[in-house]
């Protein structure tokens, strides 16, 4: 229960405290609900080199499915991350660009299906810049492969917010710059 204070404003939650005597803010008590958030997060950042931990990592965020809003407080962070695979598929500085790509976009299909696109896309990269390489990952992929749908799904979803970003034309023409 929030107290009210003598200017009869709300006052923030209590923090929860501890076995061992610490304080432990609400947003970290919600992270104890998420068993595998260290191993996910472990999975997340070797993603990129090896294929092993996307089939782990999307089963573990299937479990979540029907209490999905407790994932919120690693949302951001798995978004970041996947995202910046996507980026650095897009401006070809990976080792294995298109593998890496496809499984960062199955694992953010898998983020995007258990919480829904409008919480995931609140996270994503809305940057100008990121229009170009975008659009150039979304060129490269063949529609007729319908093995990477997922990949297509995301940059497609990331396109979605790309494009309400005000900007003019000639700033993202690198042919002209």
């Amino acid at each position: 229960a929030r107290a009210k204070t003598m200017e009869g404003e709300m006052e923030p939650p209590a923090a929860e405290v501890e076995a061992g005597g610490g304080e432990k803010t609400v947003h970290e008590a919600f992270e104890s609900f998420v068993v595998e958030a260290k191993e996910m997060k472990e999975l997340l950042s070797t993603l990129a080199e090896t294929p092993d931990g996307q089939a782990r990592i999307n089963s573990i965020l299937d479990k979540y499915q029907e209490q999905s809003q407790l994932l919120d407080p690693h949302l951001e962070e798995m978004v970041t991350k996947l995202m910046g695979i996507v980026r650095a598929a897009g401006n070809d500085s990976l080792h294995d660009s298109k593998g890496a790509l496809r499984r960062a976009s199955s694992v953010l299909y898998t983020v995007t299906k258990v919480r829904g696109f409008k919480t995931v896309v609140k996270f994503m990269p809305h940057e100008v810049q990121d229009l170009e390489p975008c659009l150039k990952l979304l060129d490269a992929q063949d529609p007729a492969d319908h093995e990477t749908w997922e990949t297509r799904y995301a940059l497609l979803l990331w396109l979605s917010i790309l494009v309400m970003v005000p900007f003019s034309l000639s700033t993202i023409d690198s042919v002209l710059g």
